[in-house]
């Protein structure tokens, strides 16, 4: 049995979107989580991962009681991954773009929040618990569990921890200033498609301060595909033709920022720097 070449882990990921349109059945997060990771040219088996997180939520089905409480199941799967199975936060290289690739932090039994949380979803669905969602909290990615029963509680997959109001705010401060305030849409639940793309997104970033463009571009091509009506993306994915010398392919992607944000105010740089770039394309090059 081979590995999915990443041409083809695309092809499977984008038929997997097209099966399931809102990626909102969390057995198949960790799937297409995976096929991202062999997108991005990593190398390993799928059944074989797929395997090791089966086993991981047979372990967990004994630690995990689903007929307690919300606050009990949430505090024995923080209790399950740390004190058992030994993941923990990648603090010493937390821009590590492995920290981001599934089959990396099953290995390591590291990662960051968003990471951690894509496995929590993907074992608390193999026990049957559905009742557990994302939450793309400013900074730091989070967790809500039991939703629908009326008593939902948010943990933090990254230290493992239950968090309350006041903790969210402490962070939320901590990021933006003693004066930051809490607004409810920071505690919405996000869709998996959503999730993903958050995942493509944070990779683009550590790639472009890596200088890897070819790689950001992978993932901001991702991004799009999950959510294709963001402006900003078309943007972000200017830049980084530009900085591959692709003048046209960054001239069209500034004009669609423009249709679909006529309002930003970049807009006037971004004229002037549509003409610089036509000019650099039309510019005669000779062979020395």
């Amino acid at each position: 049995m081979n590995t999915l070449l990443p041409y083809r882990a695309s092809q499977v990921l984008d038929g997997l979107l097209t099966d399931d349109v809102e990626l909102d059945k969390n057995h198949d997060l960790v799937k297409a989580a995976l096929l991202f990771s062999l997108e991005n040219e990593q190398d390993f088996i799928l059944d074989e991962q797929l395997a090791l997180l089966t086993q991981l939520s047979k372990e967990a089905s004994l630690y995990v009681d689903l007929s307690a409480g919300t606050k009990e199941i949430a505090k024995n799967f923080c209790y399950f991954f740390k004190e058992i199975k030994g993941f923990q936060c990648n603090v010493e290289d937390y821009y590590d773009p492995e920290n981001s690739f599934l089959n990396k932090v099953m290995e390591n039994r590291q990662g960051i929040p968003i990471s951690m949380a894509v496995l929590y979803i993907g074992v608390a669905s193999q026990l049957g618990f559905n009742d557990i969602s994302g939450v793309a909290f400013p900074g730091h990615f989070l967790l809500k569990l039991g939703e629908g029963s009326g008593e939902a509680v948010y943990v933090d997959p990254f230290y493992h921890k239950l968090i309350n109001d006041s903790e969210c705010v402490e962070r939320l401060q901590s990021l933006f200033g003693k004066h930051a305030r809490m607004h409810r849409s920071y505690l919405q639940t996000v869709t998996n498609r959503e999730l993903i793309a958050r995942m493509a997104r944070n990779l683009v970033e550590i790639y472009q301060e890596k200088h890897l463009y070819e790689l950001a571009l992978i993932c901001c091509a991702r991004a799009m595909k999950m959510e294709p009506s963001l402006a900003e993306d078309h943007y972000v994915r200017a830049k980084l033709y530009e900085k591959l010398d692709c003048y046209l392919a960054a001239v069209q992607e500034y004009s669609r920022f423009i249709y679909l944000s006529p309002k930003d105010e970049r807009i006037g740089d971004i004229k002037v720097q549509i003409r610089r770039l036509r000019e650099a394309f039309e510019k005669p090059k000779y062979i020395h």
